[in-house]
Protein backbone atom coordinates (compact mmCIF):
# COMPACT_ATOMS: atom_id res chain seq x y z
CA UNK A 1 0.00 0.00 0.00
CA UNK A 2 2.93 2.58 0.96
CA UNK A 3 4.37 2.05 -2.84
CA UNK A 4 0.93 2.66 -4.20
CA UNK A 5 0.46 6.00 -2.03
CA UNK A 6 4.49 7.02 -2.65
CA UNK A 7 3.98 6.33 -6.53
CA UNK A 8 0.79 8.47 -6.81
CA UNK A 9 2.39 11.18 -4.76
CA UNK A 10 5.12 10.96 -7.33
CA UNK A 11 2.87 10.85 -10.23
CA UNK A 12 1.01 14.08 -8.67
CA UNK A 13 4.33 15.94 -8.11
CA UNK A 14 5.21 15.31 -11.83
CA UNK A 15 1.89 15.98 -13.56
CA UNK A 16 1.91 19.60 -11.15
CA UNK A 17 5.31 20.58 -12.68
CA UNK A 18 4.30 20.08 -15.85
CA UNK A 19 1.50 22.50 -15.59
CA UNK A 20 1.42 24.86 -18.12
CA UNK A 21 0.48 28.61 -16.89
CA UNK A 22 -3.01 29.85 -17.04
CA UNK A 23 -3.25 31.71 -20.43
CA UNK A 24 -3.30 35.30 -20.49
CA UNK A 25 -7.03 37.14 -21.01
CA UNK A 26 -7.51 40.12 -23.23
CA UNK A 27 -8.40 43.30 -21.18
CA UNK A 28 -9.59 45.05 -24.51
CA UNK A 29 -9.14 43.97 -28.60
CA UNK A 30 -10.05 46.44 -31.66
CA UNK A 31 -9.49 45.79 -35.38
CA UNK A 32 -7.38 48.49 -37.38
CA UNK A 33 -7.70 47.83 -41.22
CA UNK A 34 -7.46 44.19 -41.37
CA UNK A 35 -5.23 43.47 -38.12
CA UNK A 36 -6.92 42.93 -34.63
CA UNK A 37 -5.15 43.99 -31.83
CA UNK A 38 -5.63 42.17 -28.62
CA UNK A 39 -4.55 43.91 -24.84
CA UNK A 40 -3.93 41.21 -22.59
CA UNK A 41 -2.65 40.40 -18.63
CA UNK A 42 -2.54 37.47 -16.55
CA UNK A 43 -5.45 37.90 -14.71
CA UNK A 44 -7.35 40.31 -17.57
CA UNK A 45 -6.84 43.24 -14.92
CA UNK A 46 -3.86 46.17 -14.99
CA UNK A 47 -3.01 46.65 -11.79
CA UNK A 48 -0.09 49.24 -9.84
CA UNK A 49 3.19 48.44 -10.06
CA UNK A 50 5.38 45.81 -12.89
CA UNK A 51 2.69 43.60 -14.17
CA UNK A 52 3.10 41.72 -17.19
CA UNK A 53 1.30 42.34 -20.27
CA UNK A 54 0.91 41.38 -24.07
CA UNK A 55 -0.09 42.45 -27.07
CA UNK A 56 -0.72 40.41 -29.89
CA UNK A 57 -1.47 41.14 -33.25
CA UNK A 58 -3.89 38.54 -35.82
CA UNK A 59 -5.21 38.79 -39.36
CA UNK A 60 -8.19 38.58 -40.47
CA UNK A 61 -7.99 34.51 -40.52
CA UNK A 62 -6.91 34.68 -37.03
CA UNK A 63 -3.14 33.85 -38.15
CA UNK A 64 -0.96 35.73 -36.08
CA UNK A 65 1.08 38.40 -37.50
CA UNK A 66 4.55 39.83 -37.02
CA UNK A 67 4.90 43.72 -37.02
CA UNK A 68 7.82 46.10 -37.10
CA UNK A 69 8.38 48.45 -34.18
CA UNK A 70 5.62 47.72 -31.79
CA UNK A 71 5.11 50.39 -28.89
CA UNK A 72 2.85 51.06 -25.93
CA UNK A 73 2.64 54.41 -24.45
CA UNK A 74 0.66 54.83 -21.24
CA UNK A 75 -0.50 57.90 -20.41
CA UNK A 76 -2.64 58.72 -17.06
CA UNK A 77 -5.79 60.05 -17.79
CA UNK A 78 -6.80 63.74 -17.64
CA UNK A 79 -8.50 64.18 -13.58
CA UNK A 80 -6.70 60.91 -12.53
CA UNK A 81 -4.12 62.52 -10.31
CA UNK A 82 -1.02 63.03 -12.14
CA UNK A 83 -1.93 64.87 -15.71
CA UNK A 84 0.66 63.83 -18.46
CA UNK A 85 2.13 61.04 -17.00
CA UNK A 86 3.41 59.09 -19.48
CA UNK A 87 5.13 55.21 -19.08
CA UNK A 88 6.76 53.92 -21.96
CA UNK A 89 6.63 50.21 -22.41
CA UNK A 90 9.46 48.35 -24.31
CA UNK A 91 7.93 45.43 -26.46
CA UNK A 92 9.65 42.40 -27.51
CA UNK A 93 8.34 39.38 -29.09
CA UNK A 94 8.15 36.23 -27.99
CA UNK A 95 6.10 34.21 -31.25
CA UNK A 96 4.74 35.23 -33.96
CA UNK A 97 2.38 38.08 -33.48
CA UNK A 98 2.78 37.98 -29.87
CA UNK A 99 4.96 41.21 -27.75
CA UNK A 100 5.36 41.32 -24.16
CA UNK A 101 6.36 43.92 -22.03
CA UNK A 102 5.98 45.33 -18.52
CA UNK A 103 4.59 48.39 -17.65
CA UNK A 104 5.40 50.13 -13.74
CA UNK A 105 2.06 51.87 -13.43
CA UNK A 106 2.99 53.87 -10.30
CA UNK A 107 -0.95 55.15 -9.67
CA UNK A 108 -4.42 53.84 -9.80
CA UNK A 109 -6.91 55.24 -12.08
CA UNK A 110 -7.81 55.68 -15.77
CA UNK A 111 -4.96 55.58 -17.95
CA UNK A 112 -4.90 55.95 -21.81
CA UNK A 113 -3.04 53.36 -23.67
CA UNK A 114 -1.46 53.63 -27.64
CA UNK A 115 0.02 50.70 -29.30
CA UNK A 116 1.92 51.77 -32.87
CA UNK A 117 3.58 49.51 -35.37
CA UNK A 118 4.67 49.45 -38.77
CA UNK A 119 3.02 46.89 -40.80
CA UNK A 120 3.84 46.24 -44.62
CA UNK A 121 5.68 49.64 -44.18
CA UNK A 122 2.59 50.98 -43.31
CA UNK A 123 2.61 53.21 -39.76
CA UNK A 124 -0.37 52.17 -37.73
CA UNK A 125 -1.50 52.81 -34.12
CA UNK A 126 -4.44 52.19 -31.61
CA UNK A 127 -5.91 53.65 -28.68
CA UNK A 128 -7.96 52.77 -25.54
CA UNK A 129 -8.98 53.06 -22.24
CA UNK A 130 -8.25 51.19 -19.24
CA UNK A 131 -8.49 50.87 -15.42
CA UNK A 132 -5.26 50.58 -13.01
CA UNK A 133 -6.46 49.08 -10.37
Amino acid sequence: MTRIALLAAVTLALTACQAKPEPYKTLISGTVETTTVAFQSSDGHLKMGGQDIRVTFVDAANKPVTVTSPTLTMSLAPGSGSPGAQVPVTLTEGEKGLYGGKPDLGIQGNWQAKVTWTQDGKPLSWGFGTMVL
